[in-house]
């Protein structure tokens, strides 16, 4: 029995070679195997998609031929049936595709994710400025393993917008007088510091007009600028007044000075411990 099937087989061999196989029937020869794109970048965990473009000898595409994949290293990309690859760890990897003898090579180039935020720290994390005054804040963003991340965006808050503003580059400008929290927002994460504002300490009083000439019996009014240490004019602060001589001229605590009698006094503005003075004549 066996002898018959072989006989069986030969005989279908034999009887299709007579009814005609030509040369047209024999499928077309492949030439090349292009994988597009050539270079593929991805982010560990992440998938890219190669294609591979099957063509003859004249350039034609060749269709409905089956295509191999395999990556040279699994472990850093893999690649299924048809041509997904998926990015396993970093490195770099040839990924190709085969078919009928013809081979295409795309390199895919496997990159660590990005490091995760796990904290934001804000320095200094506590600060004191007058009001008007400024002072900057830097945030930092930190691995898991307290590892600074850098390039990454930054949102400044603050919770009291009456007593401090901060700017998106961490400048912070006191308005008034209390305590205010700065907050940093990196990817989702935040880190606070604390500022508190204070009024700025008279460093200089200036009483205008400096020498002024009245006459007995009248009155002129003087005024007492205060000013921080940078020359700033500060508003709201107290201030006092007295004369070197209340017998030749008087003031009230408004700044205004009467003449009583002919001769001369220092008249002293005084606030926070500063004092300036103005040289009152009387004709």
């Amino acid at each position: 029995m066996r002898w018959f099937w072989r006989g069986m087989l030969v005989h279908a061999l034999l009887l299709g070679s007579a009814c005609g196989v030509t040369d047209t029937d024999e499928p077309t020869p492949i030439d090349t195997v292009v994988v597009t794109p050539p270079a593929l970048q991805l982010m560990a965990g992440g998938t890219g998609a190669l294609a591979a473009d099957v063509t003859d000898a004249a350039g034609r595409v060749v269709r409905d031929r089956r295509v191999v994949w395999v990556s040279a290293n699994p472990s850093i990309a893999s690649v299924t049936d048809n041509g997904v690859v998926s990015a396993v760890s970093a490195g770099r990897v040839d990924i190709a595709a085969s078919a009928e003898g013809k081979t295409g090579v795309a390199s895919v180039t496997v990159v660590a994710p990005p490091p995760r935020v796990t904290s934001v720290r804000i320095t200094p994390d506590r600060v004191s400025v007058f009001v008007a005054g400024e002072a900057g804040l830097a945030a930092s963003a930190h691995d898991n393993n307290g590892g600074v991340i850098t390039g990454r965006a930054v949102v400044w808050t603050t919770n009291n917008v009456d007593v401090a503003a901060v700017s998106q580059t961490g400048q912070v400008t006191g308005l008034a007088p209390g305590t205010a929290v700065i907050t940093a927002v990196i990817e989702g994460v935040s880190g606070t510091a604390t500022v508190t504002v204070t009024l700025a300490p008279v460093a200089r009083v200036v009483v205008t007009p400096g020498d002024v000439s009245i006459n007995e019996g009248k009155n002129t009014t003087l005024t007492a600028r205060t000013m921080d240490a940078s020359g700033h004019t500060l508003t709201g602060r107290a201030v006092s007044w007295s004369s070197s001589d209340t017998r030749i001229v008087t003031i009230d605590q408004s700044g205004l000075a009467r003449g009583i009698r002919r001769g001369s006094a220092v008249i002293t503005a005084t606030s926070e411990g500063k004092f300036g003075t103005s040289t009152v004549r009387v004709q």
